[in-house]
């Protein structure tokens, strides 16, 4: 029985923002037994950068993956199972949580004690936003892209930064610094210099 703030993780080569969306694919037993769980409690799972290390379990000796401190507490919002019987879930991430510590229980699912971290400020995008949101809009048209342009919100800046930062071909260091950012606004800066920086390379 997890105590109030421990929480199961699903460490990933990915960052998960919140407001974000993300389909996994669950075979694991320690997973599918954690997915049980949260679907008859109604609650959820962290998400969690790994640093070193895999994502899979291949073998009883092999080591758990490093992960970093920050991640995002996720919910399901939608599974099913595909046409070869494995188990297809949608998680949408709800707010950041810093790791106290972590360890492994018996079935090797990854538990960590966790503060959970002031939500970001609402605030409202301006004029100055103009042109991510657009990138927004442009990188919402890819095949590849499966949001719907209608749930997303462009007039608040964390939630813009959050998509862009989860679209654009970033490195998961540079996405997990963004995460880290409590300042919604200073997020969006630094999506425009990094921006900057990426057409300055290529134009070069």
């Amino acid at each position: 029985m997890l105590r109030p703030n421990e929480i199961p993780l699903f460490p990933l080569q990915s960052v998960l923002f919140p407001g974000g969306t993300l389909d996994l694919q669950i075979f694991e037993q320690r997973y599918l037994d954690m997915v049980a769980q949260c679907l008859k409690h109604d609650s959820g799972f962290g998400v969690i950068l790994i640093e070193d290390g895999k994502e899979v379990l291949a073998n009883a000796g092999q080591a758990a993956p490093s992960v970093v401190r920050v991640g995002c507490y996720s919910k399901i919002i939608d599974f099913d199972q595909n046409q070869h019987g494995l188990l297809n879930i949608r998680i949408r991430g709800e707010h950041k949580f810093r790791i106290v510590d972590y360890f492994e229980s018996a079935s090797r699912l990854m538990v960590a004690e966790v503060v959970f971290l002031e939500m970001e400020p609402v605030i409202s995008t301006t004029d100055k936003d103009q042109g991510l949101i657009e990138l927004l809009q442009t990188l919402l048209k890819h095949p590849a892209v499966k949001l719907d342009p209608k749930d997303i919100q462009f007039e608040e800046a964390a939630l813009l930064g959050g998509r862009l930062s989860e679209l654009l071909p970033l490195t998961n260091s540079i996405r997990q610094t963004l995460l880290e950012l409590k300042d919604p606004v200073r997020r969006l800066r630094n999506l425009e210099r990094i921006l900057d920086e990426l057409q300055s390379r290529e134009s070069g």
